[in-house]
């Protein structure tokens, strides 16, 4: 597993470092044809030991509408994947409450990250991304159950989100 240790495609919030290992258009779906998914599709996998740390890496695909992405992003603390347009922000750690397959509700706690944009969200297309980062803990940083990745437009009516857990490497 590689990771990029550049400091332009690395920063930390409270306690968390990512770093930007890949990010690219990968398609585009008309709306018309299926179902757009809730939140962005996540796949994480980890911990592994890279320089004395636990590296998590994170797979995401974006599903953002093809309208033109604003400037006026709110938070543009976390990773630059389109200049003042689109982030990949980290939120800290939040409950999260999940839906087990009996019908229970399970509380969690989740580390929560964001891809924020600003658009109109009326489309008839959208533009899939895939965004790799990997992100490891500062010493004492709280552990959590799951991460929790969604897409949020800074101007919209919903937000959309995944919850997933790392998967092992005999997985």
């Amino acid at each position: 597993m590689f990771f990029t240790t550049k400091k332009e495609n690395q920063v930390k919030v409270d306690g968390v470092t990512m770093n930007l290992l890949d990010f690219r258009k990968v398609g585009s779906l008309p709306a018309t044809q299926c179902t757009i998914p809730s939140g962005p599709l996540t796949n994480s996998m980890g911990p592994y030991k890279f320089d004395n740390k636990e590296i998590y890496v994170v797979t995401v695909l974006a599903y953002i509408p093809d309208n033109e992405l604003e400037t006026k992003v709110k938070d543009k603390s976390g990773l630059v994947l389109i200049k003042d347009k689109l982030y990949l922000n980290y939120k800290g750690v939040k409950d999260v409450t999940i839906i087990l397959a009996d019908g229970k509700q399970q509380e969690l706690t989740s580390r929560n990250f964001v891809v924020e944009y600003d658009c109109d969200e009326n489309t008839d297309n959208y533009i899939i991304y895939q965004i790799r980062f990997a992100y490891n803990l500062d010493e004492g940083t709280d552990p959590v159950d799951v991460i929790f990745v969604q897409d949020k437009d800074d101007d919209p009516e919903t937000d959309r989100g995944t919850v997933t857990t790392p998967a092992k490497d005999d997985e």
